[in-house]
């Protein structure tokens, strides 16, 4: 959990002043414990590509299941965030938007990597990677500027009320 709240401090800041955007908690508290254990295939997810499949397996349902549920105060589908020992290959893993998960690596929000969270939520929300330095959707090192028609994709998803 010590790890968590920075990353999401992170996530806040960037989506504020890159895109308007507040990042609210679907629930109190923002960051939680389940008191069940994960499924071997949820706590080491995979990630590449085919990955999508996976969201049809154990790790998926077990995902889908625990997944934070649409507010009916707030217009938007929520997304959570799991943090999980290994994301197979990678820091973090979105399966884009039609899904309300991602799955970030414990690792990953450490020191410089702490970014990989609110990338991942960049993808949730239908931003693809980007070659351009300093950009947040880079695949690697990613900074944390956004292009004016990233914004306007982060703002129009299903997962953000923007008014």
């Amino acid at each position: 959990v010590g790890d968590v709240e920075p990353a999401l401090a992170e996530a806040r800041r960037v989506l504020r002043e890159q895109a308007a955007i507040e990042l609210l908690p679907a629930h109190e508290p923002a960051v939680a414990t389940l008191e069940v254990p994960a499924p071997a295939a949820a706590l080491d997810s995979p990630c590449a590509r085919g990955s999508w499949q996976a969201d049809f397996g154990t790790g998926g349902a077990f995902f889908r299941h625990f997944a934070a549920r649409r507010d009916g105060d707030r217009g938007s589908a929520p997304i959570t965030v799991f943090v999980v020992r290994d994301v197979l290959g990678k820091s973090g893993c979105s399966l884009g938007p039609l899904v309300d998960y991602v799955t970030v690596d414990m690792g990953a929000l450490r020191g410089g990597t702490r970014r990989v969270l609110v990338h991942e939520l960049g993808h949730a929300c239908g931003l693809p990677h980007s070659r351009a330095a300093g950009n947040l959707m880079l695949p690697r090192r990613m900074g944390e500027r956004l292009q004016p028609w990233q914004a306007a994709v982060l703002r129009s998803s299903r997962h953000v009320t923007y008014r």
